[in-house]
């Protein structure tokens, strides 16, 4: 939730709110954080009945910036990819724009439009300097490059998220200003 008022409509309509803590990285990036972001961490701090982190990072920033209540759970969302696998069969990756997949697999740069992200920069410097490679891009909506393939943010299957990670030679997450980039 981004404001206060976003917090007491998710109070009302439920008798629990538990909330997923993606990113706290609002006060570490050049870009600034929202308006009232502040106010409205430290009011879920107080009155949330759970928080879930994406990592140990995520967690310790926001408990030592906002001091949730005692009795708060304050969970880390499991990442290992064992949890999340089925029986399906993989999905193929599709043709982009009409070229197949690379054969030999491409670098897969994960990113999206915010500048501290530093997705197309990076893009770009990777697709000129390497010019016999493939890199799929995440997050980027498009490039004039022959060898960097641009997949877009949220609009994507499940299915070609899946084929694009699990193809991937290596993975690259750019950033400005998070620890894992």
């Amino acid at each position: 939730p981004w404001d206060v008022e976003h917090l007491r409509l998710l109070h009302a309509a439920a008798l629990y709110n538990i909330h997923f803590v993606l990113d706290t990285i609002a006060w570490d990036c050049v870009t600034p954080a929202p308006e009232g972001l502040d106010r409205a961490w430290r009011v879920l701090a107080r009155t949330a009945d759970a928080l879930v982190f994406i990592s140990t990072v995520s967690q310790d920033r926001f408990v030592t910036r906002f001091h949730p209540a005692g009795a708060l759970k304050v969970l880390r969302y499991p990442l290992a990819a064992r949890v999340y696998q089925d029986d399906a069969p993989d999905d193929p990756l599709p043709p982009h724009n009409g070229a197949p997949p690379s054969a030999t697999g491409a670098t897969l740069v994960v990113g999206g439009p915010l500048t501290h992200k530093f997705v197309a920069p990076t893009a770009r410097f990777l697709g000129e300097r390497f010019p016999g490679q493939v890199f799929d891009v995440l997050g980027l909506e498009t490039s004039d490059i022959a060898t960097v393939r641009a997949w877009p943010s949220g609009a994507l299957a499940p299915g070609v998220v899946d084929a694009l990670y699990r193809t991937a030679t290596r993975i690259v997450f750019p950033s400005y200003s998070e620890g894992f980039g």
